[in-house]
């Protein structure tokens, strides 16, 4: 509940300011209150437990719009 949509891809752009990320993804919540609930989720901790692994670097950047 909450998780509005995830939206993923490649990086696109000729700027070369990605810093070495290859991919992103975007994630919607309804609220900040439903993106805090999500993060501890059993299920959130499943993913990251196969994935987080098979990446070199992670950034996280949380922001309102």
């Amino acid at each position: 509940p909450g998780l509005l949509s995830v939206e993923s891809g490649p990086y696109e752009s000729d700027e070369g300011l990605n810093e070495g990320f290859t991919h992103g993804f975007v994630m919607k919540f309804d609220s900040p209150k439903s993106r805090d609930a999500y993060l501890p989720h059993p299920e959130h901790e499943r993913v990251k437990a196969i994935v987080v692994p098979n990446l070199a670097q992670v950034i996280v950047f949380d922001f309102a719009v």
